[in-house]
């Protein structure tokens, strides 16, 4: 079980970003917000390809960052899995090799393919295994890009707007699929979206940011409802339009 905590500040020419939340185990927070906010800044934040000026994360029992002790683990040491906008595959690399790929350098040869054996069969892509990326069909590049993402056995799970090209019916496969390997890896998921009806499918608390700043953060229902701002009732507004999608 792995609960992130975050609390951290960073300095940028146009605004000051300064965020403070926590995710349980098992826990999909959706972020959300304008355009240029800070949605991906966060993430690569936690990743530790950008530095905190001021602050701390924790992942379970595991400090990632730490201004005060002195602790910035570099990112091949933070145990994140990442699935970036539409999975972002390797061309050049079969799908055995994509897969392959987070493990090389830290698992000895015999060791990492019969790893990759696994996670091919658990993701039910074994038959793909010797195309490239270019020969396969978008629901096999999803579960590609999640197996390359689980097999180094994360504490939690980053997804930078992972499905914006695709048709509402693979965003549905996605959406089953991450609920599943959420579920069965028992680790917490950040999802960043411009797309409400993603918050409808898949968050468990929403976060909303704008230059930087939390405006509000809860169930979406809560958020829809009560709105503490006006900003926050305008982002969630149209919302309406998915409520009854969602219900059929």
């Amino acid at each position: 079980m792995s609960r992130l905590q975050v609390k951290i500040e960073k300095e940028l020419a146009e605004f000051k970003l300064a965020v403070n939340f926590s995710v349980d185990s098992e826990q999909t927070l959706v972020v959300i917000g304008p355009s240029g906010t800070g949605k991906s800044l966060l993430l690569q934040l936690l990743q530790g390809v950008i530095t905190p000026d001021h602050g701390t994360i924790q992942l379970g029992e595991r400090t990632l960052y730490n201004s005060e002790q002195g602790v910035d683990l570099p990112p091949y040491q933070r145990d994140i899995g990442l699935l970036f906008q539409d999975f972002a595959l390797f061309p050049h690399l079969t799908v055995e090799q994509n897969v392959e790929y987070g493990l090389l350098g830290t698992v000895q040869r015999e060791e990492r393919l019969q790893l990759v054996a696994n996670y091919l069969e658990r993701f039910s892509i074994q038959d793909v295994a010797r195309r490239y990326p270019a020969a396969i069909s978008g629901g096999e590049s999803q579960r590609v890009a999640m197996a390359r993402a689980m097999i180094t056995g994360p504490s939690l799970l980053l997804l930078d707007e992972p499905v914006s090209a695709l048709d509402n019916e693979l965003q549905q496969q996605f959406f089953d699929l991450l609920r599943e390997v959420r579920g069965e890896y028992q680790i917490p998921v950040i999802l960043v979206t411009h797309d409400l009806y993603h918050v409808i499918k898949v968050s468990d608390e929403l976060l909303i940011l704008n230059r930087g700043r939390i405006l509000q953060q809860g169930s979406w229902k809560e958020l829809y409802r009560s709105p503490a701002t006006s900003s926050v009732r305008k982002i969630l507004g149209p919302i309406e339009r998915y409520v009854e999608v969602d219900r059929q």
